[in-house]
This record gives C-alpha cells, structure tokens and sequence, in this order.
C-alpha cells in the first residue's frame, strides 16, 4: 500500500519504508493509544485527524481484527481495518467540533440521541398536550385499579368472612372461594 495515498495535500505520510508488518502494526498501536494519553498523545491527533498515520493505523486495525500481520497491500485494505479508521477520525472530529462549538456539539448529539426532538419541533403545544394526555390516562387506569382492589377486599353485604364461615358452618377458605368467584348468594340455598 502507498504510503502517501491518504495524506493530506502538502503533508507528507510517515515513512513506512522497510518497515516489517509486525512493526507497523506495533507503531500503529502506539498511535492509537495517542487517542486516550491526555498527557503527549493529544499533539497526534491532528495529524491522525488529515491521514498522516493512515498505514500504521489500518496495520493495527487489521491486527485487532485478524490477530496477525497483514500479509500484503490488499489485507490492509480489510473492510474492518478501513471501518476503524474511520470510526477513529471520526472520533477526532467529534472532539475538534465539540472543542470548537461545545453548545452546538451538544444540542447536535442531544437531537441525534433524543426523539423527541423531531416531535418538538413540530410542535411542542402537540408534545405537551400527549404527555398530559398519557399522565390523565394513567391516573384513570391508578383510580380503576386501587377501586377494584378495594371492591375485592371490602366485607360483603351478607357479612364477614369469620360471620358467615360461622353462621353457615364452612370454613373461611371456602367463603373466601365464593367470594371471589362471586357466589356468595348461594349459601343460603340448599
């Protein structure tokens, strides 16, 4: 692969004659460890950034990926190898923006990850009034709930359960099966 094939115009690539494929793939790591060292790493960014470590880079890719060295120009060429460093300029893009324009790095990625920002957009009148819509809905379905539990726990008219087991000689288990299948009325029938 040429080594000055992805470099930025007037920026010469870094010279990866008779470098051997473990070498590159050792320097490339190295570089790549540049994108987490706040201390040195952060003044290779920019030539990260225009392509100047491009080979070492798609060398290491491709070790990541493959677990050896690539053989010739074509395995570094790898799809996977190509994606990482693209993700990886990518990257430093995000944080030359975010440095640049922090506010509208921000509002950018809130309204990439936030859905509701195309809906507000729109009309937050329509936004505010769905969610007043769904917090009226689940205060209805809350009331319908904690009426129907009360309903079932309440005493029947007939009685307690202690009074009717008593009254009827049965046990409270068996009251208790009537009642909630709602056949209190036949105890008194025979």
């Amino acid at each position: 692969m040429d080594s000055t094939a992805s470099a930025a115009p007037g920026l010469d690539a870094f010279n990866t004659e008779g470098m051997s494929p473990a070498a590159m793939v050792g320097q490339g790591n190295l570089i790549l460890s540049a994108l987490t060292d706040t201390e040195e790493g952060y003044k290779k960014w920019p030539r990260i950034a225009v392509g100047y470590y491009d080979s070492l880079l798609l060398h290491a890719f491709f070790h990541a990926q493959h677990h050896r060295c690539p053989v010739g120009g074509e395995e570094v060429s790898d799809e996977h190898a190509q994606r990482g460093l693209k993700n990886a300029k990518q990257y430093l893009r995000d944080i030359f923006e975010a440095s640049n324009d922090p506010a509208g790095f921000l509002a950018k990625r809130f309204e990439a990850d936030n859905p509701l920002m195309e809906r507000c957009k729109n009309g937050w009148r329509e936004v505010v009034a769905d969610q007043r819509r769904a917090a009226s809905a689940k205060k209805k379905q809350d009331k319908a709930t904690r009426e129907a539990f009360v309903s079932q726990h309440a005493a029947a008219p007939e009685g307690t359960i202690a009074e009717l087991a008593a009254k009827h000689g049965k046990s409270k288990a068996e009251i208790r099966r009537l009642k909630a299948a709602g056949l209190l009325h036949t105890l008194g029938q025979p």
